[in-house]
């Protein structure tokens, strides 16, 4: 039985639940119902995963040697958000994609010391340009983010149009901070976010 964090979309609560066998595919299924502690049993469309709700399953998903073999392609919504540009009007819509992205960097730093922001504009860039293309080799922190998107996808309904805005806009946020505050000034900046409240901003 797995214990998931999950967010009711009626009352905001959140709360952990019981889901009993989880099956991966276009989209997550659970085997239990899914019971919001102030509002009951809650059907798809008022139950969302919490952004640690999301990395557990990502978790339970890499545990169970799932190959992941469904191209980003095979994942992609055919509607999606419906927007042109990630503003600040819509930024909320992006922000599981997003935040999976800069979680993703975050926890490849860890582990690679010496990582600094121009490799993960050269990533991005790289991933931006042919994520869509079954054909391109990648390296560790590049298929980490492409494994990561594939999970968001099951639990999201994005288009490739997002995928790629969403991309591009964590690539100008790099951008951004390493302009400002040298070689690695966006690995500190969302280093010392994640560190202290383990969660994402953009």
């Amino acid at each position: 039985m797995a214990l998931i964090n999950f967010e009711c979309k009626k009352c905001d609560t959140e709360f952990d639940c019981e889901t009993g066998k989880i099956t991966f595919g276009n989209i997550l299924n659970f085997e239990e119902d899914i019971i919001c502690p102030k509002c009951g049993k809650l059907n798809k469309d008022n139950m969302g995963l919490t952004e640690f709700g999301q990395t557990q399953i990502g978790e339970l998903y890499f545990s169970k040697g799932n190959n992941n073999e469904q191209s980003i392609l095979d994942l992609c919504d055919q509607e999606g958000t419906g927007f042109e540009a990630i503003g600040e009007d819509v930024k909320e819509i992006f922000y599981p994609i997003l935040f999976t992205i800069e979680e993703t960097i975050y926890l490849y730093s860890k582990k690679d010391l010496l990582l600094e922001d121009l490799r993960i504009i050269e990533s991005l860039k790289k991933l931006r340009d042919n994520i869509l293309s079954e054909k391109t080799n990648y390296n560790t922190l590049e298929n980490a983010i492409i494994n990561r998107i594939k999970i968001i996808l099951r639990l999201n309904s994005y288009s490739k149009r997002d995928i790629l805005l969403s991309l591009s806009k964590v690539l100008n946020s790099v951008k951004l901070h390493r302009s400002l505050d040298g070689k690695k000034g966006y690995l500190i900046f969302i280093s010392d976010f994640f560190d202290k409240s383990g969660e994402g901003y953009f």
